[in-house]
């Protein structure tokens, strides 16, 4: 038997989106950041560090990317439970008048 609490999963869906939000606000304040330095980064050690940095980079991306998809699948997942229990509840009620 599978119980689900709608409010827990909604206050979970609602704590990764902000996480995927926050992350990527940093993100982006990061990059912002990385680019000064690059930009002024002469010689292969700026070249080995603007490497390191894409990779790191693109990895969080994914992280953020990855969060917000799964934040957008549990909120979807949530509305089918609640209109399946909704539904469930509406045909047992049938059942009992009829």
């Amino acid at each position: 038997m599978l119980k689900v609490d709608p409010a827990v999963l909604r206050a979970a869906c609602e704590a990764l989106t902000a996480g995927a939000q926050h992350l990527q606000a940093g993100l982006r304040e990061l990059d912002t950041e990385a680019q000064q330095v690059l930009g002024t980064w002469e010689g292969s050690a700026g070249g080995s560090y603007g490497t390191a940095w894409k990779q790191w980079h693109d990895g969080s991306l994914k992280v953020q990317q990855a969060l917000a998809t799964i934040a957008e699948r549990l909120g979807q997942a949530g509305q089918a439970f609640e209109a399946h229990e909704q539904a469930s509840a509406s045909e047992l009620r049938g059942v009992h008048r009829g």
